[in-house]
């Protein structure tokens, strides 16, 4: 009797920890995001959410240029960052954080395609997100710059930054750098 008690509670939490897919669910987009509102407010970071997709070659290039090994430092040292699996097709919608297409557009991503993020302060409060018009005013407009590609792209991707950031300007322009030379 014991053995099939033992049997039926470990069946039960292999069920809880395990979907469909036989793959690890993930934590929801809000507990994804309360965790870094802790995480940072205990840091003094700012939150970097980064909305992308397994399809999204952009996403692949953005996710690269932040893992590069001279900056990924430097944005780790400034930043809580939250990546949120959002739009994935139809076969892999298992990938999807549950949650991050409404936390999208919860932050303005609607319609902006990937990678899409959202800079937020210690406290969850919006600073910036990667809606880009040219440089002329400030990042709210509808075009997304998702990963940060001309110079112009990369020159307002590093004043969001600047503002979001303790960088120094040696240490943004090192980041504008391998943005530049990832995308050529």
């Amino acid at each position: 009797m014991k053995n099939k008690n033992l049997f039926l509670v470990l069946a039960i939490y292999g069920a809880g920890i395990t979907n469909l897919q036989g793959q690890t669910p993930t934590r929801t987009a809000r507990e994804l995001l309360a965790q870094a509102v802790r995480e940072a407010s205990g840091s003094h970071k700012n939150i970097f959410l980064v909305f992308h997709a397994s399809w999204c070659g952009w996403c692949r290039k953005l996710n690269g240029a932040l893992n590069d090994p001279s900056i990924q430092g430097l944005f780790r040292k400034n930043y809580v960052i939250i990546p949120v699996t959002v739009n994935e097709n139809n076969g892999k919608k298992y990938l999807e954080t549950p949650g991050g297409n409404a936390l999208s557009q919860q932050f303005g991503g609607r319609g902006q395609g990937l990678p899409y993020w959202v800079i937020l302060d210690s406290t969850g409060h919006f600073l910036a997100n990667s809606r880009f018009d040219g440089g002329t005013s400030d990042l709210l407009t509808p075009n997304n710059m998702g990963c940060p590609a001309t110079a112009q792209e990369v020159s307002g991707f590093v004043r969001v930054l600047r503002n979001t950031s303790l960088l120094s300007e040696q240490e943004l322009h090192q980041v504008g750098q391998i943005f530049l030379k990832n995308n050529e």
